[in-house]
């Protein structure tokens, strides 16, 4: 395992897992692989928390977000749970 990914365990995972059981009110999910980041919610007011302070947290630890792909967005929201198909609008 890659120090940088070692590095995101402590950074990123256990962190957003205290945060899930302390501060989301709804559902959460959080999918990682490498250092891309995936993280759905249930309610955008937990998006919008998790979102200020995931920045402050990556800041404290040097670490930055990607901008050109990192972004709020409800593109997934109207999808069935299980499905693989974006909408046609979506962009990577």
């Amino acid at each position: 395992m890659s120090d940088r990914r070692v590095h995101l365990h402590y950074t990123f995972d256990l962190w957003a897992e205290r945060w899930r059981r302390r501060e989301a009110t709804g559902d959460m999910i959080i999918v990682r692989y490498a250092d891309d980041i995936i993280v759905g919610f249930e309610h955008e007011a937990d998006a919008r928390r998790f979102w200020e302070v995931m920045r402050e947290r990556m800041q404290e630890f040097s670490l930055s977000l990607n901008s050109e792909k990192t972004l709020p967005n409800d593109h997934m929201s109207n999808l069935p749970i299980g499905s693989c198909r974006p909408p046609k609008d979506w962009r990577c």
